[in-house]
């Protein structure tokens, strides 16, 4: 079978698997650099000798280090789909997009509901993305054996957002936190709940510990050899700035010393 004919057909079954767009592209990428390289080899047919050649070409990038593993692992993962295609015209092992179903139907309506008043308002984009969030808060207050949004206080909203924070790297605040709160302004204006939740849902404290700008050792060596020479004022420079290095003090509270607040015993 032609090279492309095997490709158009995996995209089918791809798109057959309700997988989402982005990995469909993926895949589809990964078809498009087996089409060339064989195509290079002066080779239109997939068959297994193609395929064992093809990813026997992608192991020695990865043994040059020109690849990752994990992407060696993928490349071969998506040439044996393809092989796997044209022998059986099916694609096992793959991920099925997951569908957006709640045990409590009194959840699935509101979320069903919520999303079509937006269409007129916001991107697809971002209603896909306030979706993920919408869902994530729901499916947490069923863990919760939380029934109705009546039942919802404060001190849970508060507990989901500190929980959704901590549990990410990078976790996207700014859209998580839109994401509630547009939903919970529908569930007010709905009259679903009386509960102002606005004051609650906020991007988490982030506590950054305060550094203050400091010299090196290093720095701190050259800056006291600079002032070392000959002289009362070079002598007095030297000794502000030693006692500074090496007691912590500040400057203002050096200039304030007198002669009688140093205890100038050759042991001390």
């Amino acid at each position: 079978m032609k090279l492309d004919v095997v490709i158009q057909n995996a995209l089918s079954v791809l798109n057959s698997l309700q997988l989402s767009s982005l990995t469909v592209r993926v895949y589809a990428n990964g078809y498009i650099a087996i089409k060339k390289y064989l195509l290079n080899s002066n080779i239109s047919e997939y068959t297994q000798d193609a395929m064992d050649m093809y990813v026997s070409y992608q192991q020695g990038r990865l043994e040059k280090g020109k690849i990752k593993v994990k992407q060696y692992r993928f490349i071969r993962r998506v040439a044996y789909t393809l092989y796997e295609c044209q022998q059986t015209g099916s694609i096992s092992g793959l991920p099925i997009k997951r569908s957006r179903d709640f045990s409590n139907l009194h959840f699935q309506n509101l979320y069903s509901s919520f999303f079509p008043l937006l269409e007129r308002e916001l991107a697809p984009k971002t209603i896909q993305t306030m979706k993920t969030y919408v869902y994530g808060f729901l499916i947490y207050l069923e863990t919760k054996d939380i029934q109705t949004i009546k039942e919802i206080s404060a001190k849970v909203i508060q507990s989901y957002i500190i929980d959704f924070a901590s549990k990410r790297e990078n976790p996207d605040l700014g859209n998580f936190v839109y994401a509630l709160r547009k939903f919970w302004k529908y569930l007010n204006e709905a009259g679903k709940t009386e509960l102002d939740a606005e004051y609650v849902i906020q991007k988490p404290a982030v506590h950054r510990k305060k550094v203050m700008p400091y010299f090196s050792k290093s720095q701190t060596d050259e800056i006291l050899s600079a002032a070392k020479g000959e002289g009362v004022k070079k002598k007095r420079d030297y000794a502000m700035m030693a006692l500074a290095a090496n007691t912590g003090l500040r400057f203002v509270d050096i200039s304030n010393l007198k002669l009688t607040d140093i205890d100038w015993s050759p042991t001390r």
